[in-house]
C-alpha cells in the first residue's frame, strides 16, 4: 500500500482506538433503574470520567443533595441524561482544587 493512503487509515485506526477508551466510572447496569443518586455518588469518588449505562432511552436521576466535585471529572452522558435537583437543590458545588 502506498504511504499516501496508509496514513488516513493509521489515522482513522487511532480517532477509532481512543472511542473505545473505557471510562474511570460507569452509572448503571444498563437499565434506568439501576442509574441511581447512589451509583452517581461512587463514581464521583474517583474522579476521572464518568460514563451513563441506563439504557437506550433519555434517564432522570434524581439528586436530594448537591454532589461536591473536589477532584477532576468529565461526565459523559451522551446528551441522554439528565441530572436533576428535583426544584430542591442545586446539583453540583465546585470546591477549589
Amino acid at each position: 500500500m502506498r504511504p499516501s493512503r496508509l496514513l488516513p487509515l493509521l489515522l482513522l485506526g487511532a480517532i477509532a482506538t481512543a472511542r473505545l477508551a473505557h471510562a474511570d466510572a460507569v452509572v448503571g447496569t444498563g437499565s434506568p433503574a439501576s442509574c441511581t443518586e447512589a451509583a452517581l455518588d461512587a463514581a464521583l469518588l474517583g474522579g476521572g470520567k464518568i460514563t451513563f449505562n441506563c439504557g437506550p432511552a433519555d434517564a432522570t436521576i434524581g439528586l436530594t443533595a448537591p454532589k461536591t466535585i473536589s477532584t477532576t471529572v468529565a461526565m459523559d452522558g451522551e446528551g441522554r441524561i439528565i441530572l436533576s435537583g428535583q426544584n430542591a437543590v442545586l446539583p453540583f458545588t465546585v470546591a477549589t482544587l
